[in-house]
């Protein structure tokens, strides 16, 4: 699926680039937005995880100890967090990078 490009830009503040992995693949997702993942999510169990944010317990634990995981699945996530209204209150600017 492609995304006009004014979606990537606010994409690209969400996403953290991720050099250390070897890859461009990999990115980390802005510490702000997880936090506020983390405030929201009633329990840490797989089936609170998948149910609150439509992502595994091994993708959460990635997120939430600040790990690469794979940039489709940020870019999914962080798409699915903008359409519901969540994720635009926790941008933290001064830390985002964009790719």
């Amino acid at each position: 699926m492609t995304m006009p490009p004014d979606h990537k830009d606010v994409l690209a503040a969400y996403l953290i680039s991720a050099p250390n992995t070897g890859t461009f693949r990999m990115c980390r997702v802005e510490r702000g937005l997880v936090e506020r993942m983390r405030e929201q999510l009633p329990a840490q169990t797989p089936p609170c995880v998948m149910a609150t944010f439509g992502i595994s317990m091994n993708s959460w634990v990635k997120l939430r100890d600040d790990l690469p995981v794979r940039r489709s699945l940020a870019e999914r996530l962080v798409q699915r967090l903008l359409r519901a209204g969540f994720a635009q209150n926790s941008l933290s600017h001064e830390k985002a990078l964009a790719d």
